[in-house]
């Protein structure tokens, strides 16, 4: 632990569609079923990289736009939310921070704890539940955020743009699959690529994130939900946003919504939390 904690120091000085990865979700959930009990001596980093502090951004309260008009149905109508102002997680919760958490707790390790291509501390933790996230932001004193939270900040402030920037998927502001005939290159490091325009790292690519809210496909055409909107209240699938490694470009939009059965433990999906403003 002790070895552990002076590399972590080191460290933070400085499907495609629902039903096509299930399939490979079910047997990564077999293949590494020995993870949840013990914690691999793989998890160790090599060099120092300079990665974003432990800080959350706070997002003003007021109008925010999302959905899209272009997009497909339940991303439809593009319209107004009002939301009250709330705090993110500048980025997406590490391996490092799993760990202290599962350590303190006595939660269960994510699945791919000794996978050495997804377990490196500076990584976003994968191969977690949505539970298992929801567990770790009530132990971190926050929450995870709602799908209306979630898209106003990952727009930055910007209106009517696609995704976090201004334009079209770009491989050097996010990690995706830029070419779908071809392997995606894998899982990179957190803080690589540039923030948005509210300070917030990797809200396209590297990680798909669990959402606080089920997932509904007309939610957003019911308009008593545009204000403080937190979801329906019950479902079979919860939210995730953001796209991932494996995933490409259209995937980043920021409006693009996909989900998953709560359960599911992958190696593409981790989250990040939210905080209410006191």
């Amino acid at each position: 632990m002790k070895h552990f904690l002076c590399l972590l120091t080191l460290c933070l000085i400085s499907f495609q569609g629902w039903g096509q990865e299930s399939g490979t979700q079910q047997g990564e959930e077999r293949a590494a079923s020995q993870s949840d009990s013990l914690m691999s001596d793989s998890l160790e980093v090599e060099a120092p990289i300079i990665i974003p502090p432990d800080s959350m951004v706070l997002i003003p309260g007021g109008e925010y736009d999302i959905g899209d008009k272009r997009g497909l149905p339940d991303a439809k109508p593009y319209h107004k939310v009002v939301l009250d102002p709330f705090y993110i997680d500048n980025h997406e919760v590490s391996n490092a921070q799993y760990m202290e958490f599962a350590e303190a707790a006595g939660h269960r390790l994510p699945l791919f704890w000794n996978d050495s291509t997804l377990n490196d501390p500076r990584m976003p933790v994968t191969g977690v539940s949505w539970d298992d996230a929801v567990a770790y932001a009530e132990w971190a004193g926050k929450r995870l955020p709602t799908e209306a939270e979630w898209e106003a900040a990952a727009r930055g402030g910007l209106i009517r743009e696609d995704y976090p920037w201004e334009g079209t998927p770009d491989g050097e502001k996010a990690n995706y699959r830029f070419d779908p005939s071809e392997a995606p290159e894998g899982l990179n490091y957190i803080g690589q690529y540039p923030q948005n325009g509210y300070g917030l790292y990797d809200m396209a690519g590297n990680v798909y994130e669990w959402i606080a809210d089920y997932y509904s496909a007309s939610i957003y055409a019911d308009t008593s939900r545009y204000n403080r909107p937190t979801g329906p209240s019950e479902g079979t699938a919860r939210v995730l946003r953001g796209g991932a490694w494996n995933y490409t470009g259209e995937f980043l939009k920021v409006s693009y919504r996909n989900k998953a059965a709560p359960h599911i433990r992958t190696r593409y999906i981790g989250f990040r939390c939210a905080r209410s403003v006191d």
